[in-house]
């Protein structure tokens, strides 16, 4: 995890829709700072169930493994977004500057620590030239657990936005 300064830390998404709307659902206020950038040296891809790990951490909150948990909510068709290293690709996104906390409620809901995703510390470089270090998630470690990779306008079969803003909310309750 980067920390841009003692307080906060640059997010990128690489979530189309992960809006302001979303974003406030996640991190629990409104009026995120934010800015368009692009994460150069990543392509994006999908990911289904498995793809994920079968493997019960010992970081991991949950009795379940990844693949069980992404099975049980959404199904073993549910395509999920990622990211992984291609030094010929890049990404357009958003990077929002939240603070330590609301970055850890992100990780929680992203079930990182159970293994879903690795942590990823990297460059993206804003609209204006700014190059600002990050912080997201993707695959890092095991990059072939991918279904396909896709465009930056692909869209994917999506859950409701007020289903996926109901479970956002819920992991801070």
């Amino acid at each position: 995890m980067q920390k841009s300064d003692g307080s906060n830390i640059n997010y990128f998404s690489y979530v189309k829709k992960d809006d302001e709307e979303m974003m406030a659902a996640i991190f629990g206020r409104e009026n995120i700072k934010h800015e368009n950038a692009t994460l150069h040296g990543y392509e994006l891809c999908i990911q289904t169930a498995k793809d994920i790990i079968d493997t019960i951490l010992p970081t991991c909150k949950e009795d379940l493994s990844p693949r069980e948990i992404l099975t049980r909510k959404r199904g073993p068709n549910f395509e999920l977004y990622t990211i992984r290293p291609n030094p010929n690709m890049s990404i357009r996104g958003v990077i929002w500057y939240v603070t330590n906390e609301e970055y850890e409620h992100l990780r929680e809901y992203e079930l990182i620590d159970c293994g879903m995703s690795d942590d990823i510390v990297a460059e993206a470089v804003t609209e204006d030239g700014k190059t600002i270090t990050i912080s997201t998630y993707g695959l890092d470690k095991n990059v072939n657990n991918i279904t396909k990779v896709v465009d930056e306008d692909y869209k994917r079969p999506e859950i409701s936005k007020e289903d996926k803003m109901k479970t956002a909310k819920s992991l801070r309750a």
